[in-house]
């Protein structure tokens, strides 16, 4: 190794390289690490903007669903208890809620001692007693009888959002 402060001997390269050089090299490193640096920077920012931007946009699209949606349709009950003469006169949209698999009708024991009653003299009530009959046999799960022993309204599982309800039960 010679000494000096003009030469200095690389091994690695194997020639002689002035000081001054070797000073520029090191700050031209540091300064391309210092580029490479701002660079990952850059498109780090860039990346959390492009997924900002795409979450801004699904939220308004989930917005806008949701506010195409009727209204009536997310506060609705999904029970449906129709009475004797509603299954009598209008058995067609009882039989569109129940196939719809939204809704779950319930039949009240009352309706169908109801149903008995009338069938002689009235033919929607018999073709409602046979439409019931025929789908408590396939075993619909979105038309029920009423049970024997019903379980009292516990109101704490109530959900707020339902005015209607829980004002019907306060």
């Amino acid at each position: 190794r010679l000494q000096g402060s003009i030469l200095q001997y690389n091994s690695e390269v194997g020639i002689f390289i002035s000081i001054v050089q070797s000073e520029q090299d090191g700050l031209l490193q540091q300064a391309q690490a210092q580029f490479r640096m701002a660079a990952e920077e850059a498109r780090r920012n860039r990346l959390m903007r492009d997924m900002a931007q795409l979450r801004l946009q699904l939220e308004v699209s989930q917005l806008e669903g949701s506010l195409q949606q009727p209204k009536a349709q997310c506060v609705m009950s999904p029970y449906l208890v129709p009475d004797t003469q509603a299954l009598c006169q209008h058995l067609s949209p009882i039989r569109q809620l129940a196939a719809s698999g939204r809704f779950i009708v319930i039949i009240p024991r009352t309706v169908i001692d109801g149903l008995d009653f009338l069938k002689k003299e009235n033919a929607g009530a018999r073709d409602s007693i046979r439409y019931l009959e025929a789908e408590f046999k396939k075993g619909n799960r979105y038309i029920r009888c009423q049970k024997e022993f019903g379980k009292s309204f516990e109101m704490h599982k109530l959900k707020r959002q339902d005015l209607d309800a829980w004002n019907l039960y306060k």
